[in-house]
């Protein structure tokens, strides 16, 4: 029970701390993508770019899921990068993060939830990011696309180490890298479960 609160409140603060300004970056990012990818005009003004967004954003579920994929990412990059004080060796505990106990400066054994909230953290992102992949996708090859989502979620974990250890904001584990490429499998494997289940009740109601 203490693992399950104590999670939920860092998810709960760290929606508190970063929610408007993750979804103003969602926003631009994805009114970026709107105009490059999408092929819509520009140059037509700041009113009619944000009517144009809303309509995009009632008709299209792919930008829908592209919107919450981006606001989720800035999320954890505000919680795990942009948001951090500066530590004095980033490489400090390298090998360490792998239990939900860590020991103080006292020798005392405290509970943490770090590794478990590393696993969570991914989950998520790479349930959206497949569902995205999926519906941009016409002819859907479900094993390529996995494979593809499974190498985002590394190479965004591995963006955010790199960038903690070069920018000496939090530390470098290796634990966090494996965590977080679990969380991704984790997120994957559910989105798989979820999307077979959704084409078996398809082809029931066809049928």
């Amino acid at each position: 029970m203490d693992i399950i609160l104590s999670i939920t409140k860092n998810i709960i603060t760290a929606l508190y701390q970063y929610l408007w300004i993750s979804l103003i970056v969602a926003f631009l990012i994805s009114t970026c993508y709107l105009f490059v990818y999408e092929k819509n005009e520009q140059g037509q003004g700041i009113r009619k770019t944000i009517e144009l967004w809303f309509l995009t954003f009632r008709s299209s579920a792919a930008f829908r899921i592209l919107f919450f994929l981006c606001f989720y990412v800035a999320m954890i990059l505000f919680r795990t990068v942009l948001n951090r004080s500066l530590w004095h060796n980033p490489l400090n505990d390298l090998f360490g993060g792998w239990w939900i106990y860590r020991t103080d400066s006292n020798g005392e054994l405290v509970l943490t939830t770090e590794c478990l909230e590393n696993i969570v953290l991914f989950i998520p992102f790479s349930f959206l990011s497949l569902w995205f992949l999926v519906k941009k996708q016409r002819c859907v090859k479900i094993g390529g696309l996995v494979l593809k989502n499974i190498r985002l979620a590394l190479y965004l974990t591995l963006i955010i180490e790199f960038s903690q250890l070069f920018l000496r904001v939090g530390t470098f584990q290796i634990s966090d890298i494996v965590y977080n490429a679990l969380g991704g499998i984790t997120g994957t494997l559910l989105f798989l479960m979820c999307y077979g289940i959704y084409h078996k009740i398809k082809k029931r109601e066809v049928f």
